[in-house]
């Protein structure tokens, strides 16, 4: 039964770790079509996985899940005993659903639901598979030993105790401990167990040393136990007490020191129950590992602690807030009206630590938020493998930039424009490999999906190398929608292309399963807006179409420069400034557009008077009476006029209300050390409309 608390760390660590190893494995399957194989190692590591969703299923208490992810494993602990006879096509297509589905339950795990039980169709080709593979006595792994009246040398071996004889001739401790009867997954329990001891201990061996053996390890943990050998300088009342917090469902836990369990294997080799040298189990030895320096400053609890922790981003959120709040409080401080011309050098000095502190703090918040793209990159792998097999279409995605980092925020929401997008280049852009042969092009198809940091900004490119936007198809729609009224001669292409972003705009007659109903390019553009995202569409017939999504670093907080238009506050990202100058003798000249340009070291620029674009009232209209910015973004530049530049400091980004709506050439707002509100310039929107217009 599900949980009634969505909250729960463990329930949320439980959906964590198991949607990351389904992508994993989807990724291994996918990957193995594109390569034409499938490893030994994938395999292993599929098998693991599965061992693994198993074992945690089974121990929330989601059987379905833990039964489907049990057939599972038992598909690839056979293909483990000889992966050449392996059909990694025929695999994938076996698989795939099953991922889905345990992806479903994990959804549905979260929003407090039972998983249902998986569909009997479902199944039916693993279990076939895993006959087939069961019944093929060629399919046996190569290597073992033939049984001896019906036992292996191990066999016998592991029907001994595995404490009869050390694998070592040094350590502190060994441990024995043994799981609560139908706890199940014993094997994965020992593993848990190993993982906190070598945060606590230095792990130095461990019988039985295969942990990944499903069911046979189960049950030889059951018969024997599991044991452990390690040096630790924790007592072993505190050693105890370690164990017994932090690994679940352990019955008995026996800690003997070097000189007991020497005592103990003495009396057995007198009373003759020594097991024969040859008949003893291996254990798994830990690598010695480089000796350290002692540290006479070191407790002597915990030598080794866990590195990396699992936060939920919800908590990084909250603590995003309050940084964002220090930050404005900071600023109300050190900028309060009543200080202005008083001299505190004590004060300042005070100041300037706070702000620094107050520096280090955010970035290193920042630094916890940023994750890499690579994650929403690989996982669109999919969705070109399930179109181009329904589509009957050859496509390869190759992606670039995926080290990228972006704040975890944006991430989640650019995924679904990310395959949108990915999905339209795939049934509109690229074509059949027919009609690409007949057209001199290769008959794969290629989408490349880029990543990189540009002007503080994160810069995504989905491109393809199909036959590109119809101008002419595309004006024929608007003109049906009643989007235009005459042919359309004299739009731009910008303009044309922007219509398919429109709801319910498509230029397919058919209504198909991927297109024709004209929603997703307008999903995109609703994604986007929320994380003051835009979306710039290039196209060249028969050469492919390419969408540039810009999207900012972080939601959050900035370095800006604060300027003043009438009594209204602007803020300006520092990283687009390039310059600032007051006018004296630069020629200004009007275009055929009656645009304001100025020459600047030989180069045009377009002036744009923000007292004009967002009609204020100013005292300040001569050009030398005021203050000329130059911005520059992607090799364009343009310079905004304005009453003047107030000073720079960070602020934290807030979105327009909802009430007010969108304001053309405004990406959000700001509350400053004063209490107004600033307005933050959408400077690549300003940049795009001043191209527009010359």
């Amino acid at each position: 039964m599900a949980p009634e608390n969505n909250t729960d760390p463990i329930l949320e660590t439980f959906l964590y770790e198991n949607l990351s190893l389904i992508e994993r494995v989807e990724l291994i399957l996918v990957e193995s079509e594109t390569e034409k194989k499938l490893d030994d190692e994938a395999i292993r590591e599929i098998f693991r996985a599965m061992h693994t969703i198993k074992g945690a299923a089974a121990m929330m208490g989601f059987d379905a899940m833990a039964s489907t992810a049990h057939l599972v494993e038992d598909l690839f602990d056979c293909l483990r005993q000889n992966a050449e006879s392996c059909d990694y096509t025929q695999l994938s297509d076996e698989l795939l659903p099953i991922l889905d589905y345990l992806r479903n339950c994990l959804s549905l795990v979260e929003q407090g639901e039972v998983p249902p039980q998986l569909d009997e169709k479902l199944v039916e080709p693993i279990q076939k598979s895993l006959s087939e593979l069961k019944q093929d006595p060629q399919k046996e792994k190569a290597g073992h030993p033939a049984p001896i009246d019906g036992k292996t040398a191990l066999d016998r071996a592991r029907e001994r105790r595995l404490m009869e004889q050390p694998p070592l001739e040094s350590f502190d401790y060994c441990v024995w401990m043994d799981f609560e009867a139908d706890c199940q997954m014993e094997g994965m329990r020992a593993f848990t167990a190993l993982k906190r001891l070598e945060e606590a201990a230095d792990l130095l061996a461990y019988r039985p040393e295969d942990l990944d053996q499903g069911d046979t390890t189960d049950q030889l943990i059951r018969d024997q136990g599991f044991v452990t050998w390690l040096n630790c300088r924790l007592t072993v009342d505190e050693l105890r007490q370690y164990l017994e917090s932090n690994v679940l469902f352990i019955h008995t836990i026996k800690i003997m020191t070097q000189a007991e369990y020497a005592a103990k294997a003495n009396n057995k080799k007198d009373s003759g129950k020594t097991a024969a040298a040859d008949e003893v189990v291996p254990a798994h030895v830990v690598p010695e590992k480089a000796p350290e320096a002692a540290d006479s400053t070191a407790p002597t609890h915990l030598q080794k602690r866990q590195n990396f922790i699992n936060v939920n981003v919800n908590k990084l959120d909250k603590l995003m807030d309050i940084v964002g709040e220090l930050i404005t409080s900071e600023l109300m401080v050190t900028h309060n009206p009543e200080l202005a011309g008083l001299n505190l050098k004590g004060f300042d000095r005070a100041a300037n630590q706070l702000r620094k502190v107050t520096d280090e703090l955010q970035d290193m918040v920042m630094s916890i938020r940023m994750v890499p793209i690579a994650g929403t990159f690989q996982s669109m792998q999919r969705i070109v493998r399930d179109m181009c097999r329904k589509l009957g279409k050859d496509i390869a995605l190759n992606l670039s930039g995926e080290e990228t980092e972006v704040d975890k925020n944006v991430i989640d929401l650019i995924s679904d424009p990310l395959m949108h997008l990915i999905r339209n280049c795939i049934d509109h852009g690229i074509e059949s490999p027919a009609e690409r042969l007949a057209l001199g092009k290769p008959e794969k198809g290629n989408i490349y999906l880029e990543a990189r940091h540009e002007s503080g900004e994160v810069c995504l490119t989905i491109r393809d190398d199909g036959h590109g936007l119809d101008r002419a198809k595309i004006l024929a729609k608007a003109r049906k929608s009643n989007l235009i009224n005459d042919d359309g001669a004299g739009l731009s292409d910008k303009e044309v292309w922007s219509f398919i972003l429109k709801a319910g705009f498509s230029t397919n007659e058919q209504v198909t399963e991927f297109s024709g109903r004209g929603v997703g390019m307008d999903v995109v553009m609703q994604n986007l807006e929320q994380i003051g995202g835009k979306l710039q569409i290039e196209s060249e017939m028969n050469q492919g179409t390419s969408f540039l999504i810009r999207i900012p670093l972080t939601l959050a907080i900035i370095d800006g420069m604060e300027i003043a238009v009438g009594n209204k506050r602007f803020t300006i990202p520092i990283s687009m400034i390039r310059e600032a100058f007051r006018h004296k003798d630069e020629a200004v000249v009007l275009d055929s557009s009656q645009n304001e340009l100025i020459m600047i070291r030989g180069r045009s620029h377009q002036i744009i008077r923000l007292h004009r674009t967002f009609k204020l009232e100013t005292p300040v209209e001569d050009l030398k009476e005021g203050i000329i910015i130059v911005l520059e973004h992607d090799t364009k530049a343009i310079c905004l006029f304005a009453d003047r530049m107030l000073g720079e400091h960070q602020v934290v980004v807030k979105p327009i209300p909802p009430y007010i709506g969108q304001i053309e050439g405004v990406a959000g707002c700001s509350i400053m050390s004063d209490g107004t509100v600033s307005l933050i310039l959408d400077i690549n929107g300003l940049i795009e409309r001043g191209a527009s217009r010359s």
